[in-house]
């Protein structure tokens, strides 16, 4: 007899190798209301976190403390679909999108876009900090060692 927490742990991994969720996501956009006020809202919200988030890249502790409270909007995603799940009908959604046990609303709607501004930010502060301290005395102890190895080796 197969131990529970494997049999739990294959049936996870041949649900994901499945084109299920891209089918999940795809039924989903079509039969979705983009004219909801939540879905509007939604979409307002993203932007607007977007563009705080980039407008705000070069201050290091405005950009953090939105990249933390990011990062928790991103966890909370679950928690969030379980409230919205309960109440969808008094947030004037015109259909119950959120019906299914995957969270695909949330993860289209919430989740990944924040996913991805999340990636895109932390490349960009990636590229910023290379870039400020290529000219450090820290890299230019580096250069030095290395010319001065590259300097021995020639003679």
């Amino acid at each position: 007899m197969q131990d529970p927490l494997i049999q739990e742990q294959a049936d996870v991994t041949s649900v994901l190798g499945e084109p299920q969720l891209h089918h999940q996501i795809m039924s989903m956009l079509k039969d979705i209301h983009f004219t909801d006020i939540p879905i509007i809202l939604l979409f307002l919200f993203l932007i607007t976190w977007a563009f705080l988030i980039f407008y705000y890249r070069k201050n290091m502790i405005v950009s953090s403390v939105l990249f933390t409270i990011t990062c928790f909007l991103i966890g909370s995603t679950q928690i969030l679909d379980d409230l919205v799940q309960k109440y969808w009908n008094s947030l004037h959604f015109t259909t119950n999108f959120l019906g299914s046990s995957t969270y695909v609303f949330m993860f289209t709607f919430w989740a990944l876009p924040l996913l991805i501004i999340s990636v895109i930010f932390l490349s960009l502060l990636i590229f910023d900090i290379l870039k400020l301290n290529w000219d450090s005395s820290f890299v230019a102890a580096i250069k030095k060692l290395f010319h001065t190895k590259k300097d021995a080796k020639n003679e």
